[in-house]
């Protein structure tokens, strides 16, 4: 009976940990007017909580969205989820798709460890993006 509650019970932590939860934090800082002299600066922190493949939404007003995708990158050596996060997106500015922005190939950060991408056009714009992942 205690050997069928201990292999019940090793059996849920197992699955709990293959269900695990990517936490993004993330924070935008949008300039526009630069090339003018004139800077305006808005500022976006959030924490995003996504599943394996989950996407999440960072709006500023009209100005500004970025689709973030994460996902886990498959390490067949262990077991459970993996440390390093792929992380691919668009970035809509002024709701037109930039195709040659951070996204092109998508990203790859390691759990813990913070990667800033800055994007910044000709007609003064300046995108921001650092982002953190994390396990819950």
């Amino acid at each position: 009976m205690m050997l069928k509650m201990l292999l019940t019970l090793v059996i849920l932590c197992l699955s709990v940990s293959g269900y695990a939860k990517i936490v993004l934090n993330t924070c935008i800082v949008y300039k526009k007017g630069i090339d003018k002299g004139l800077v305006l600066v808005s500022e976006y922190h959030s924490v995003e909580e996504v599943d394996n493949y989950g996407m999440a939404s960072l709006k500023i007003k009209d100005e500004l969205e970025i689709l973030l995708t994460a996902s886990f990158i498959d390490d067949s050596q262990f077991y459970g989820p993996s440390s390093l996060i792929k992380i691919d997106g668009q970035l809509i500015l002024r709701k037109k798709i930039v195709q040659n922005s951070f996204f092109n190939k998508g990203i790859q950060i390691p759990l813990g460890v913070s990667q800033t991408m800055i994007y910044q056009n000709d007609t003064g714009h300046m995108v921001e993006l650092t982002i953190t992942p994390e396990v819950k």
